[in-house]
């Protein structure tokens, strides 16, 4: 019966991925063995493949077991992999396979030292880079949309700000660091989006400004250039945002918004959330026509061109809620927030 709910469902499945925005002529060049699935569970016996086969095998692994009468489903296992994963992300499970595969029954402990070992490594390069963080910036252009972005082990300082707006024409630090803004309104703006776990809604409180920020600036061909430290999880969400609110599936600007960025400017010159989120909604992409798989579509079109890990699924979710749901009707704290900010900035 499942099997035949899953076959129903392929050609959903195949448009998906059709749709998803990733490069698939680019891989299917690479590609020169068809792809097949194999699958793990807990009932399964892990085996060595033999160096050569005549297909790429595509591992699908469950941690939920099978056995009858009550088979275990444990919700969460695929994409949860904050609550799982100790802290291991994609890019140190390939750098360390060998090792973590070595010894199953202590792979847990591996995992740990090896994660341990790189935080420590990453606390020594934010000590490292205090004297010239330019060292440490990496970019991520996002096609041809003329936004980028850029991470660092610490606060985007001075040095590093001039550095940047030698390249591009604006800067948008949404990190989580209080710095001291320039007095360059037109070209860098600072918002400050925290951690989720401190502040739950710190990113929705600012992503209709960062937004109008970016676009500002990119629907005059100008290029910008979104920072967040010390993980790029933030300026993701505000590229992902910025595509779902003004950018078709291919990277192109929506043609009918190309000539309102003077009214978003005005409206970032004037208020601070509020009115923004109301003003720019009603000129961008329908509110209506933003679902769950718009933004699943865009998500892999950024992540797609970066090789860092994927922001938290909490913070993915703010972008889906805040793009999905009526001002109106979103959580009474938002709401208070951001009449707050209005009232300060009509009394400026």
């Amino acid at each position: 019966m499942a099997m035949m709910q899953i076959e129903e469902r392929l050609p959903g499945f195949v448009q998906t991925l059709m749709s998803s925005g990733i490069d698939l002529h680019a891989l299917a060049h690479k590609l020169h063995k068809p792809l097949r699935t194999l699958w793990l569970n807990q009932d399964s016996q892990l085996w060595h493949l033999p160096d050569e086969l005549d297909f790429f095998p595509l591992v699908c692994a469950s941690v939920s077991s099978t056995e009858m009468p009550f088979p275990e489903y444990v919700q969460g296992a695929g994409d949860d992999h904050e609550s799982w994963a100790m802290g291991l992300s994609a890019e140190l499970f390939w750098r360390h396979r060998d090792e973590i595969m070595a010894s199953p029954r202590i792979a847990s402990e591996t995992v740990q030292r090896i994660v341990a070992h790189n935080r420590a490594r990453h606390a020594s390069l934010m000590t490292d880079a205090q004297s010239d963080s330019s060292l440490t910036m990496t970019t991520f252009e996002l096609g041809n949309t003329n936004v980028s972005i850029v991470t660092a082990p610490n606060r985007l300082k001075p040095s590093c700000l001039e550095q940047l707006l030698d390249q591009y024409a604006a800067v948008l630090d949404v990190s989580g660091h209080d710095v001291a803004t320039p007095d360059l309104r037109s070209s860098f703006l600072h918002l400050r989006v925290q951690d989720a776990k401190r502040d739950r809604y710190s990113l929705q409180k600012v992503l209709d400004r960062a937004v109008a920020f970016v676009h500002e600036h990119v629907s005059q061909q100008r290029r910008v250039a979104v920072f967040s430290s010390p993980e790029p999880h933030a300026a993701t969400c505000v590229a992902l945002g910025l595509m779902v609110r003004w950018f078709e599936p291919d990277g192109a600007l929506v043609s009918s918004c190309s000539d309102v960025a003077h009214v978003a400017h005005s409206s970032l010159e004037l208020l601070a959330g509020w009115r923004v989120s109301g003003t720019l909604r009603s000129l961008a992409r329908d509110s209506k026509a933003v679902t769950k798989d718009v933004i699943q579509q865009f998500e892999s079109f950024v992540i797609s061109r970066a090789t860092f890990t994927p922001p938290p699924r909490l913070m993915i979710k703010m972008v889906t809620r805040h793009f999905m749901t009526a001002p109106e009707m979103q959580p009474r704290v938002l709401r208070e927030w951001w009449q707050a900010q209005q009232s300060q900035a009509i009394t400026k």
